[in-house]
């Protein structure tokens, strides 16, 4: 072999070599980044507040975190090569897991038949072809404090649709009215989607804008002449508050049809004038 080739013969096991060392550093750069990643994956596994399962085609738990085996009171030994299908039996989550998944899919308020006091939101997250990722979020609390919350609103709505005064909620800032009850909508002859989102001066005040609260004024309490749809006078009592919900201003404006009480008014005052009339025509004769 000359001197030439076997100058050429080093160059390219030189070259070998260094692309080896290359190949063995990328791969081994490689491997620290998957480490650190499977070990991210593990602290993330661990800690989430939501449960999470690994499962295989068959449905058999491979892994599964504390927060998930927590949710239902399992061990470790409980869950690990078990099918998911034997230890919750939801049949809306058994027909998904069986249908070919290519994306995730939510499901919300999923209620387990052997856990009906608790309720999830669940995730499920195809990993690859032979494993899935289940995500349980437990919204039981959250449910709860919906259905409390709904409860309320509708002790809200039974009050206010059978209270006998006139009720109604007005935004402080824009001056447009939020809600009305039943009898501020016979008192006015209005309905409740004629008024709501418009401003109150023109259907609560009469056009009169002293009449509003403003700056921090808290209560108000006066009689005013207005009309009905019909063109009508109809005489109020109103009282006037401003409320505070959430850091946001409201008036709240109670209102009692006093017409009736008024034309009585007037034939007592009109009465009055008449019996006085006779009694000086009396006594002057």
């Amino acid at each position: 072999m000359s001197s030439t080739d076997k100058i050429l013969e080093q160059q390219l096991l030189d070259k070998y070599a260094k692309d080896l060392a290359k190949l063995y550093a990328q791969e081994k750069e490689e491997k620290s980044k998957l480490e650190n990643t499977l070990q991210e994956l593990k602290v993330i596994f661990k800690n989430i507040n939501d449960g999470l399962i690994i499962v295989d085609n068959n449905f058999n738990i491979k892994r599964g975190n504390s927060k998930f085996r927590s949710f239902f009171g399992f061990k470790k030994e409980d869950i690990l090569g078990k099918n998911l299908f034997s230890l919750l039996k939801s049949k809306e989550l058994e027909a998904i897991l069986k249908s070919k998944i290519s994306n995730k899919i939510f499901l919300n308020e999923l209620v387990f038949n052997n856990y009906p006091d608790k309720i999830f939101k669940i995730t499920v997250v195809p990993i690859s072809e032979e494993y899935k990722l289940i995500i349980f979020q437990n919204n039981s609390l959250i449910y709860r404090f919906n259905q409390k919350l709904k409860s309320q609103e509708e002790w809200y709505r039974a009050i206010l649709s059978n209270i006998q005064t006139g009720l109604a909620i007005v935004d402080f800032e824009s001056r447009k009215i939020i809600e009305i009850n039943p009898e501020l909508e016979e008192i006015l002859s209005l309905s409740k989607e004629q008024i709501v989102g418009k401003e109150c001066f023109q259907y609560l005040c009469a056009g009169d804008y002293s009449l509003c609260p403003s700056g921090n004024t808290k209560e108000l309490n006066y009689n005013l002449v207005t009309k009905n749809k019909e063109g009508k006078d109809i005489y109020l009592y109103k009282k006037v508050n401003v409320i505070k919900i959430e850091n946001k201003k409201y008036v709240l404006e109670s209102i009692t049809d006093i017409t009736d009480l008024k034309l009585i008014e007037d034939k007592l005052v009109q009465t009055n004038k008449k019996y006085k009339l006779c009694l000086i025509v009396y006594l002057l004769f």
